[in-house]
């Protein structure tokens, strides 16, 4: 009877044991990891909550432990040189919904030393853009301060472009939403190579950013909802042959020239919903392409579009979009491929005079 008491009153100690290690490592975390003023953090300040804190400043304290830091619908209007500190963990970032209309050059490098801070506001009448090459030069290399980040969210704010080097010091970028800002311009060396994913959708771009040529490993591009009217050969140069999925839904397209997709040889998915086309060259470079969404056009059909009918035939058992015609006014409101199993065309595709005689 002892020895069985001996062994549970063992077995309960190690249990407490246990127990206590993880409750004394998270007591004796250095100062420097409690919580900021204004936030809240959790799993042992991996994850940093300071959104809707009305800030306009980073608070200080963020710990360096921080993996994930929420810091959306705060009023930062400009991320300046140095915004963020050290911290080598971070992963994530949200900045959402904050009011940022601009973003220097270093502010994803680290602080900025106390000596550039003063020549920063002794010479801030030569101009902002000189100056921050000068800080972003001087830091080159001096800190690497947020080389984990892969994820960075800036979407509903007021940016009104991208500059050269704004996003310097994220060797790492995998994914950035930039959606729902005023971007008219993307510098051409804004954007990591690194980048995996790019949200620019709903801003006021009228042509494809040349910057995109910069990131070859891009697999996701958004553009939805920019006023491009035109997409030809020039529009996604030959460098993004990572791309599997392209949303270029909203852009009051009227035309796309033969050209405009051929290098986009991996592409699985293109998405051109709501827009003012009327045609549609063929896709036959686009080898990998099963889903393609065409509705909310004005498409003609005529003899232009029968590779479309056919192509569809093709990808049944994949997901399709259903094309219907706007013109000519004898098909309008019925579908270029009313019945999936059908191999006929409509009468007017295989007698395109019949009804102008």
């Amino acid at each position: 009877g002892h020895s069985w008491r001996d062994a549970m009153s063992r077995l309960w100690i190690m249990v407490l044991v246990l127990l206590w290690i993880p409750v004394m490592a998270i007591a004796q975390l250095p100062g420097n990891a409690q919580c900021p003023v204004n936030c809240s953090c959790f799993f042992s300040q991996w994850f940093v909550r300071c959104s809707n804190a009305s800030l306009s400043s980073l608070p200080p304290g963020i710990p360096n432990a921080t993996v994930e830091l929420d810091l959306q619908h705060n009023q930062f209007s400009t991320l300046s040189a140095g915004f963020f500190p050290e911290l080598a963990e971070i992963s994530i970032i949200y900045l959402g919904s904050s009011g940022i209309h601009q973003v220097e050059p270093g502010a994803f490098q680290g602080e900025v030393p106390h000596d550039q801070r003063l020549l920063k506001h002794r010479t801030f009448d030569i101009g902002l853009t000189w100056l921050g090459v000068c800080v972003s030069l001087s830091l080159s290399g001096g800190f690497s301060s947020l080389k984990q980040l892969s994820v960075l969210d800036l979407s509903n704010n007021l940016l009104l472009e991208l500059s050269d080097q704004a996003l310097h010091g994220l060797p790492r970028l995998r994914r950035l939403y930039l959606s729902a800002n005023r971007i008219t311009n993307v510098s051409s060396k804004a954007l990591p190579g690194s980048l995996r994913a790019l949200s620019l959708d709903e801003n006021q771009l009228t042509s494809v950013p040349a910057a995109i040529r910069t990131s070859p490993m891009l697999s996701t591009l958004q553009l939805s909802g920019n006023p491009i009217r035109k997409l030809t050969s020039l529009s996604f140069g030959r460098r993004l042959r990572s791309l599997r999925q392209l949303f270029l839904d909203g852009l009051a397209l009227e035309q796309i020239t033969n050209l405009a997709f051929t290098r986009l040889r991996w592409l699985e998915l293109l998405s051109l919903r709501n827009n003012s086309l009327e045609s549609l060259p063929p896709l036959s470079s686009l080898k990998s392409l099963s889903t393609l969404y065409l509705t909310g056009n004005k498409w003609r059909c005529d003899c232009n579009l029968i590779w479309l009918r056919t192509w569809q035939k093709k990808v049944l058992r994949k997901e399709r979009s259903p094309v219907e015609c706007s013109s000519p006014e004898v098909l309008q409101g019925q579908l270029l491929c009313k019945d999936q199993h059908s191999s006929s065309l409509p009468i007017s595709l295989l007698h395109p005079l019949s009804h102008s005689l």
